[in-house]
């Protein structure tokens, strides 16, 4: 977003990552937003609702989504 020259703002500052994202990156990068997405709502849960929620496996697959996600973007920009 930033390098494009925008902030997401508000309350919903995730969510609004995540639309930019579909919308900018479009239909090549639609598994990798439904993917953001998920670990979107599934970090809310763990920030808000119940703690402990997310396994240690779950963790370290997340983490490695999201490297190989950075790395695309990345390449894109």
């Amino acid at each position: 977003m930033f390098s494009k020259g925008y902030r997401p703002g508000g309350e919903a500052q995730h969510v609004s990552v995540v639309r930019f994202c579909e919308t900018v990156l479009g239909a090549d990068f639609e598994k990798d937003n439904i993917m953001f997405d998920r670990m979107r709502r599934k970090r809310h849960a763990l920030v808000y609702d119940v703690a402990g929620s997310m396994s240690q496996t779950e963790a370290h697959n997340a983490i490695m989504r999201a490297k190989e996600f950075v790395q695309k973007i990345k390449e894109l920009i």
